[in-house]
C-alpha cells in the first residue's frame, strides 16, 4: 500500500513538473519588424500587436535551415520564435523563407510632362493623392482610384491648388500645403463617397514667408501631424517637425522638432519626408549625409516609446536606392524633397 501511494505521488509530481516545463516554453509565429543587434532584441508583429523581445546570446538562429545570425534577419520576414515565458527571453528563431522584396512601379497612367510628386496612398491602397505642377507656385492636388491592387488607376481628378497632400486613415480629412506660401490647409468630408469641402487655412500652423514646410504624415488616429520644415534664419537644412491635437475637432498645438539622436549611427545624417507606422514607433525617412549632398537612401528610424528620441536606424535595400541621385537609372526611383529634382515621376513600391 505504501509503495502504491509513493508511486502515485511520484507520478503526480512528474506530471506537474512536465506541465510546468512545457508552459515555460512556447512557440510564437510572428513577422519581424526590426532587429537591434547591439541590444540583442527583436521586434515582431503578431496580429495587430507589436512587441520587442530580448534574444538570448546563445539563441539558435536558422535561416532556410542554415545557421544564421540575428543581423541576417530582415523586416517583413516570417519567423517562428521559441520563447521562455518565465525568463522572458527568446531561445530560438527559425526563418523558413526570405522576405518578399519590394518592386518599384512607374505609375505612367497619370504621370505628365510636369513635375508629379508627393504621392499619398489610402489605407486600402485603392485611392491615391499627389501633387502635379511646375515650379515655383503652380501646384495642384490630384486624385485617382483603382479597382484592386493589380489594376491601373483611373478617373484622374483635380481637387485643389496646393501640394504635399496627406489623408487621414479613414479618408475623411485632407491636409496639404498652400501652393505659394508656408500655410497648411485642411478639408473634410462626411464619407469617402462625398466630395471634400472648401479647404480652410490651419491658422495655428502659419509659418513665416521666408520658411518652407510640407506635410508628410498623419498618424493613424489623426491626432499627430509630421512635416518637413526649413527655418532659413536659424537652420539652413530641413528638419522633421510635428504637432498634436486633443481630438479631430481641436486646434493643433505649437509645433516642435521630432527628437532624433545625433550619436553613433545617426551622427552626421539628415532626415526628410517622414512616414510614421501606426504605433508611431518607427519612421520611414529619406536619409542624406551632410557631407555628401547627392547621396540619399531610404531608412527606418526606431524609438522605444513615444516620448523617447529616435535612436536607431536600418536601411531599406533596393536596387538603385543606395546609389547617388545623379547615377540613378530612372527618375521614378529618385526620392527627394519637393523642389530638389525637376520632373519627378510618381512611383509606387509594392
Amino acid at each position: 500500500m505504501f509503495r502504491s501511494k509513493v508511486s502515485i505521488v511520484s507520478l503526480i509530481l512528474f506530471l506537474l513538473i512536465s506541465v510546468t516545463v512545457q508552459a515555460e516554453v512556447v512557440s510564437i509565429e510572428a513577422t519581424v519588424k526590426s532587429i537591434d543587434a547591439k541590444a540583442h532584441t527583436i521586434t515582431v508583429q503578431r496580429k495587430d500587436k507589436t512587441t520587442e523581445l530580448d534574444v538570448s546570446r546563445k539563441a539558435k538562429i536558422t535561416l532556410l535551415d542554415k545557421d544564421a545570425t540575428l543581423e541576417s534577419l530582415k523586416a517583413g520576414q516570417e519567423v517562428t520564435l521559441t520563447f521562455h515565458t518565465e525568463l522572458e527571453i527568446v531561445l530560438k528563431i527559425e526563418a523558413s523563407k526570405e522576405p518578399e522584396k519590394s518592386e518599384v512601379l512607374n505609375l505612367s497612367e497619370f504621370n505628365t510632362s510636369e513635375t508629379d510628386m508627393t504621392p499619398w496612398l489610402s489605407s486600402d491602397g485603392l485611392t491615391i493623392y499627389w501633387s502635379a505642377g511646375t515650379f515655383p507656385s503652380d501646384w495642384w492636388i490630384w486624385t485617382a482610384s483603382r479597382k484592386d491592387a493589380s489594376s491601373l488607376f483611373k478617373d484622374k481628378k483635380r481637387l485643389f491648388r496646393g501640394h504635399s497632400p496627406v489623408v487621414s486613415h479613414d479618408g475623411l480629412e485632407l491636409i496639404f500645403n498652400a501652393p505659394d506660401s508656408p500655410k497648411f490647409f485642411a478639408t473634410t468630408r462626411d464619407s469617402t463617397e462625398d466630395e471634400f469641402r472648401r479647404p480652410r487655412v490651419i491658422e495655428e500652423l502659419r509659418f513665416n514667408k521666408e520658411n518652407q514646410s510640407a506635410p508628410r504624415s498623419l498618424s493613424h488616429d489623426g491626432l499627430s501631424l509630421y512635416f518637413d520644415y526649413l527655418d532659413k534664419k536659424h537652420n539652413p537644412k530641413f528638419e522633421i517637425w510635428f504637432t498634436t491635437r486633443k481630438n479631430r475637432n481641436s486646434a493643433w498645438k505649437p509645433a516642435q522638432p521630432v527628437k532624433i539622436s545625433t550619436q553613433d549611427a545617426l551622427k552626421g545624417l539628415s532626415f526628410t519626408q517622414p512616414f510614421l507606422t501606426d504605433d508611431q514607433l518607427e519612421m520611414y525617412v529619406v536619409v542624406g549625409k551632410e557631407s555628401e549632398k547627392p547621396n540619399i537612401r531610404f531608412g527606418i528610424l526606431s524609438r522605444k516609446t513615444l516620448d523617447a528620441p529616435f535612436s536607431s536606424i536600418r536601411y531599406i535595400d533596393h536596387q538603385g536606392w543606395q546609389r547617388p541621385v545623379s547615377e540613378l537609372p530612372d527618375p521614378t526611383l529618385r526620392p527627394c524633397h519637393a523642389g530638389t529634382i525637376p520632373h519627378l515621376k510618381t512611383s509606387l513600391s509594392v
